[in-house]
Formats: C-alpha cells, sequence, structure tokens
C-alpha cells in the first residue's frame, strides 16, 4: 500500500489533466499520508488481538501463538525502521506498551515484546540491536522480561535474550550478546 498509493495517486491526477508538479505533489502527499494510518493499524491490532502481554510460556499453534504471530507479521509489512533514531521510534514503543524513560535513543525497532521491555531515562541502544524479548524451543513459545536501567549503553547489532536485565550505569559493547537470565551489574562493561 505505501508504494502503491503514491503511484496511483500520481497517476490519477496525471491522467485527469493535472500538471507534472501538481501530480507529483499529490503522490508525495499520498506516502506522507498513508504511513500514520499504517502504524496505527499495528498498535490497534496489537492491543485489540493481545492486549498487555505477560512473561510465561506458550504452546505453538497455540490461539495466543496466532494472534502473536499474526500482529508480528502485520508489523513486519509496514516500515517502522524508517522511525529508528528518532523520537517517533520512543513514541511508537510506548504506544506498543514498552516503558521507556525520557532522553532515550532508540536506534533498532528489533522488539517482539514490547509490554515486557522497560528502559530507564537516558539509556541508549544502538542500531540493530535485538530486544525480542522471546524464543521458540521445544514446542513452546517463551516471553520474557528485558530490564534496561538508567543510563545505560548498549551497542550496535547486539543481541538481549529474555529474561535479561541491564542495572543502571551498565554498558553492553558491540556485537555482544546477553544469554537467558544475565544481569549486568551497575557500572559494569561486557564485551563478547
Amino acid at each position: 500500500l505505501q508504494w502503491l498509493a503514491p503511484f496511483l495517486t500520481y497517476s490519477y491526477l496525471h491522467d485527469s489533466d493535472y500538471t507534472i508538479v501538481a501530480s507529483l505533489i499529490g503522490g508525495i502527499l499520498a506516502l506522507v499520508s498513508i504511513y500514520p494510518p499504517l502504524v496505527l493499524l499495528a498498535v490497534a491490532l496489537k492491543w485489540l488481538l493481545l492486549g498487555r502481554l505477560r512473561a510465561g510460556s506458550y504452546p505453538l499453534w497455540s490461539w495466543f501463538y496466532w494472534r502473536w504471530w499474526f500482529v508480528r507479521a502485520v508489523e513486519s509489512v509496514i516500515p517502522i525502521n524508517y522511525l529508528v533514531g528518532t523520537p517517533l521510534m520512543v513514541l511508537y514503543a510506548r504506544m506498543m506498551g514498552a516503558r521507556i524513560g525520557r532522553a532515550v535513543h532508540l536506534g533498532s525497532d528489533s522488539m517482539g515484546t514490547y509490554d515486557l521491555v522497560s528502559i530507564g531515562e537516558g539509556s541508549s541502544i544502538g542500531v540493530d540491536c535485538s530486544m525480542l524479548g522471546y524464543s521458540v524451543a521445544d514446542g513452546q513459545l517463551t516471553l520474557g522480561p528485558i530490564t534496561i536501567g538508567r543510563q545505560c549503553y548498549i551497542g550496535t547489532r547486539t543481541l538481549l535474550r529474555e529474561h535479561v536485565t541491564l542495572e543502571d550505569g551498565s554498558r553492553l559493547d558491540d556485537l555482544s550478546m546477553l544469554p537467558v537470565g544475565t544481569v549486568l551489574g551497575r557500572g559494569e562493561t561486557w564485551q563478547g
């Protein structure tokens, strides 16, 4: 839809004897106006179909799993990555249920369990950081919290598994991973 709307709008206006400039402006307006409803659609579907997520294990192919998968599939079609690195990404994550403090930089849109993500004030999340908060094993979808304290730094292309905690002032360097259940202590720096 986000690709076809501008093209079809331009074509319709151009065929209706509008100037090329007016047709281009119409196409651009169609592109800009289609994006907010798509984002709101993802938010609405999340709350209507899932409500607030809770940590736990759910059987694959259960009713909960299908609803969770559908919401994730719809979200993957919408170009949320356009918001990455802007204050709008923080707003979107909050609308999806994440608890995010002030002055947080989100350089990633890779969150699978927004309700279970908590990010403290002044933290910085690097580009392509995976904070999925879920895993699939032994026929179960397991959801778990990710808690990031205040003034934390998480580097580029890092991976945070479910049930992890980064205490205030901690740092996870680039290309690193926190395994399930790990607690990164206050002021500690981990790499690898």
